[in-house]
């Protein structure tokens, strides 16, 4: 039922992108089938010790994601990470004894592909140990939450990059899928990290003195690490290709999507931590950001649907930040062409970003509103700097052909309008970024 929740969750958003798919909008509301899942829950959680009950939890988070719910996303994801805690299996050394081979990989896979009856059927065997690692460090980043596990106390090998069913290769030397998505669990612990480096130093129980801000040294140590990490991947983990609609094909493009959005996720966090975050250095990470989404296929970011607006939301507070401070010509000339360039990029996904439909065309009327002010304050500059007498400091510096730019601040009616994170802002994501 928890699977079922996800998957008619995505056919209502239109998410399902593959020519195999033959499926039509199903009459049942995924809020019937979560329901249906929670009721079937066991009452007492200290009595779970089987596979099947454990992956319900964190299946439940994900389909509370997608129905943005994001205080039982939080309930599920304590749950599961309640039930390892009561029966250690952070360690693989207390995994019962009698779990096969198969079953111990299963704990560590994210997919598991199963025959039934002749026909293919993709299994829950989704969301086990790395997988809701990598969950439960995005919510802690983008909802400003606790990291329940930190990769340091996980005792748990990777699942094997054996391709198995589904998705077995018919060119031998083709790598596994899953060298992929192990990469991207490489990029949370990475970003488990920057987070806890965020933190310290901007505690205020900072009891190791940790340097506030940090220094670029350490942001760029962890980007030379993971960019050292990027250049070992196989080709096929590097480019994006055009989505054909045959899952054994455009699993390599979910992966190699999922890298990028990763670690734009990654280079806002560590952005966070760095010092000297000025306009320019705002405009700069921001633009990095959109080019990524701009360059991943349209098709890939409607299949990745609602965590896709999260990711979002974390440039638009890095804008919202930027416009919120007095600008100068030339940086608001930047920033104009950012909000352009998101603006694009939502009116694309508008099937992603159903419950905020229109949010591109929104952004165009803000910019068109902050356009009117800047020309509005510009002749009015202009009228007074024509009223000033000759030989004043600015007509010296106009005599050497220096620029004299003046700043200017948006006036409230504009600033509280800024509704970022696209209708979500009760959630509050990326509270860090403000």
């Amino acid at each position: 039922m928890s699977a079922c929740a996800i998957a008619a969750g995505r056919v209502a958003d239109g998410n399902l992108r593959s020519t195999t798919d033959n499926v039509t909008d199903s009459t049942i509301k995924p809020s019937i089938f979560f329901a249906a899942a929670e009721e079937s829950l066991p009452h007492d959680i200290t009595k779970i010790i089987s596979l099947d009950a454990l992956k319900v939890y964190p299946l439940l988070a994900i389909a509370a994601i997608q129905r943005q719910k994001i205080e039982v996303m939080h309930k599920y994801i304590g749950q599961y990470f309640a039930i390892l805690s009561i029966r250690r299996w952070h360690d693989e050394a207390n995994w019962p004894k009698d779990w096969s081979d198969t079953e111990r990989d299963e704990m560590r896979r994210v997919v598991s592909v199963i025959k039934r009856n002749c026909a293919r059927r993709r299994s829950a065997n989704l969301c086990k140990y790395w997988s809701t690692y990598t969950l439960d460090v995005y919510s802690s980043i983008v909802w400003n939450g606790c990291v329940h596990y930190q990769e340091a106390h996980s005792q748990v090998n990777y699942p094997s990059e054996a391709p198995t069913g589904e998705y077995h290769l018919l060119d031998p030397f083709t790598p596994s899928w899953m060298v992929g998505w192990n990469f991207t669990t490489d990029l949370y612990r990475v970003l488990e990290h920057a987070v806890s480096r965020f933190r310290t130093q901007s505690s205020r129980f900072n009891i190791l003195d940790v340097a506030t801000p940090s220094s670029p040294t350490f942001s760029s140590g962890l980007n030379s690490r993971v960019n050292a990490l990027f250049l070992e991947l196989p080709d096929n983990f590097k480019t994006i290709k055009d989505m054909s609609g045959v899952p054994a094909q455009d699993i390599y493009g979910f992966q190699a999507a999922n890298i990028q959005a990763t670690s734009a996720l990654l280079r806002m966090m560590l952005f966070s931590v760095e010092e000297g975050n000025d306009v320019g250095k705002k405009c700069s990470v921001a633009s990095e950001l959109l080019d990524v989404f701009h360059r991943i296929p349209k098709p890939y970011l409607t299949a990745i649907g609602a965590p896709l607006v999260y990711h979002l939301s974390g440039i638009g507070h890095i804008l919202g930040s930027v416009i919120n401070i007095p600008l100068t010509e030339t940086s608001y000339s930047k920033v104009r062409q950012l909000l352009i360039s998101m603006a694009d990029l939502l009116a694309s996904l508008e099937s992603v970003l159903h419950k905020s439909a229109g949010a591109g065309k929104s952004l165009l009327e803000q910019v068109g509103r902050i356009d009117e002010f800047m020309a509005s304050e510009r002749h009015n500059n202009n009228t007074r700097a024509a009223q000033t007498i000759e030989g004043n400091l600015n007509g010296w510096a106009n005599a050497l052909g220096q620029e004299v730019s003046p700043r200017y601040q948006l006036p409230d009616d504009i600033l509280l309008d800024w509704n970022w994170p696209l209708e979500i802002t009760a959630e509050n994501p990326f509270l860090l970024l403000q």
